[in-house]
């Protein structure tokens, strides 16, 4: 099963653009749409899903996604779930059936196992939707998106009203129910932990552009622009550098550092993960303000002169902290494109 968008384009009232040439191809599995507020989260899987108008195409197994397949094929669990709050749980559980004339000697049969799936076997199921716990409003989405499965699922950042603890739990078992999933799951999220849990290839948007698009171990590694780097990557360090007769000049400490020569003279901007800082006798001095346990030691956070800095430590300590030429990261500081 593919997936294959390209070129999409989206307007709202003809001339205000929030999609800009986005193209990508999914596979089977899950992936992960990620990006902040107004990244283009939503409308982009309202376009898959046959609710916003675009130009461009999208293609599911080479054939063109148009408005009846897609509700042939396309489900989706929007981030407002989209359910009916003065109406019961029952009514709203039953929505699909009604509208696709379900004979209604079969309801029951066909609600026992998604409301075992979801934790709703003991829920009175007369109760009025906004009288429900948040938790239990967005298991009851769910579960009425996993009465038919779709070859596409589109799950639109659904946790995203929950507090941290139900978050956590839930994304637990929304993660099981999505790998059992027979297609393709598009999950939006803006949350970068939940991104490491997933391990799934990603696209992060920012302001309606694809900005990095690809396995994600692989988007830490070697990111496109800073703006990736800073969202998929803990505690990532950037700082203004300039950058003359082959070296970097950092606050007071310079070393030397390859860079294109035709950024000779010029500030670029410096990035560094916190693993990669390493203790020593020179380099960018540091006093600490903060230290925080981890499972593999501490992470340091430092105070120095161009800028605060995160530092993946075995042990307490302040002082200077250098960085290996091959481990930095350099992009413009006009438009936050990878140098190199």
């Amino acid at each position: 099963m593919k997936l294959r968008i390209e070129d999409l384009h989206l307007s709202f009232f003809g001339h205000t653009e929030c999609l800009h040439a986005i193209s990508m191809e999914l596979q089977e599995g899950i992936h992960a749409v990620y990006g902040g507020v107004g990244a283009g989260k939503t409308a982009l899987l309202k376009c898959i899903a046959g609710i916003n108008e675009y130009t461009g195409s999208i293609t599911l197994d080479g054939e063109p996604l148009v408005a009846n397949k897609q509700a042939q094929n396309v489900g989706m669990v929007f981030d407002d779930l989209a359910l009916f709050g003065r109406r019961s749980a029952y009514y709203n559980l039953t929505y699909p059936l009604r509208i696709r004339k379900i004979p209604r000697a079969e309801w029951e049969q066909r609600l026992a196992a998604p409301l075992e799936a979801w934790g709703l076997q003991r829920l009175f199921l007369d109760t009025q939707v906004f009288r429900l716990p948040k938790e239990t409003q967005v298991r009851l989405a769910l579960a009425r998106a996993s009465l038919f499965e779709k070859p596409v699922l589109l799950l639109d950042n659904p946790l995203g009203g929950l507090n941290p603890d139900s978050r956590r739990v839930l994304f637990h078992l929304l993660h099981r129910h999505m790998r059992a999933h027979k297609g393709i799951v598009m999950y939006a999220t803006d949350d970068a932990s939940e991104l490491l849990a997933l391990g799934a290839p990603v696209a992060v948007l920012s302001s309606g552009y694809l900005v990095g698009n690809g396995e994600l171990v692989a988007l830490q590694e070697n990111p496109p622009c800073l703006l990736v780097a800073e969202r998929l990557n803990a505690h990532y360090s950037a700082l203004e550098i300039k950058v003359e007769e082959g070296k970097a000049h950092l606050g007071d400490w310079s070393f030397a550092l390859p860079y294109p020569t035709a950024y000779e003279g010029k500030t670029l901007v410096l990035g560094v993960k916190a693993e990669d800082w390493t203790k020593a006798d020179e380099g960018l001095e540091g006093l600490i303000y903060h230290t925080a346990h981890t499972k593999d030691g501490f992470l340091v956070f430092l105070h120095t002169a161009v800028g605060d800095i995160a530092v993946c430590a075995n042990e307490e300590w302040e002082g200077k902290v250098y960085v290996r030429p091959e481990a930095v990261q350099l992009y413009d500081l006009a438009n936050e494109l990878r140098i190199g």
